[in-house]
């Protein structure tokens, strides 16, 4: 504050009531930002984990195809890519086995608390049932790889949809409806000359270059 009325020569008062206003401010945006950025970073994570979903059940299916036990499973998929979630989410459960003396079931149930996403809760609920009851992994695997497939699929046709009901507004707002006014008011304008009082050129420059 005092600094502020130095160089800009504003009056203390003034300066100081600023600088509060300033604090505040820059305070409040930063408690924001920090309070907002682990729900922000969650819904990253869920984001990402139930679009390769039912990639990484197709990959763990192959790999239960192939003879290996849900502990190998989960190693594997860990060293798919360092940067997918669903990798992170591999090696977490795998560094649970190894470093901390979890087994897998406990490792799965941990996982299945801390994810964001229902959906992944969800099968890794399955999972742990199918592995405790030592039911066939591989049909469980394959059965939700072919039911997450399909609920993406759905998930896709909707965005298409949706996409192209926005098209059909955008067209008819903004490329029909200009038109039809543009035209109505110079056909008015050739009857009238005005409307309600108003110029219909005044009108025209109106839509034009405000509305259009």
């Amino acid at each position: 504050a005092f600094a502020l009325g130095l160089v800009a020569r504003v009056p203390l008062g003034t300066a100081l009531l600023l600088s509060t206003a300033v604090s505040l401010l820059s305070g409040s945006m930063a408690f924001g930002v920090a309070y907002s950025y682990p729900s922000l970073a969650a819904s990253s994570r869920k984001t990402s984990m139930e679009d390769n979903l039912p990639y990484v059940a197709s990959h763990m299916a192959i790999l239960a195809t192939a003879g290996l036990p849900p502990d190998r499973v989960f190693r594997s998929l860990a060293q798919v890519s360092p940067k997918e979630t669903a990798s992170v989410e591999a090696r977490t459960i795998v560094r649970d086995m190894e470093l901390l003396g979890s087994g897998l079931l406990p490792a799965l149930d941990a996982a299945r608390e801390r994810s964001p996403s229902p959906v992944y809760s969800d099968f890794l609920e399955g999972l742990i049932a199918t592995t405790r009851s030592g039911a066939d992994l591989k049909a469980y695997l394959l059965s939700s790889a072919r039911g997450l497939m399909e609920t993406k699929r759905i998930a896709a046709r909707q965005v298409v949809e949706t996409l192209g009901m926005l098209a059909e507004v955008y067209v008819s707002m903004l490329v029909v409806f200009p038109l039809i006014l543009v035209i109505m008011f110079s056909v008015m304008g050739i009857i009238a000359g005005s409307l309600g009082g108003m110029s219909i050129v005044l009108l025209l420059v109106l839509v034009t270059y405000i509305l259009i």
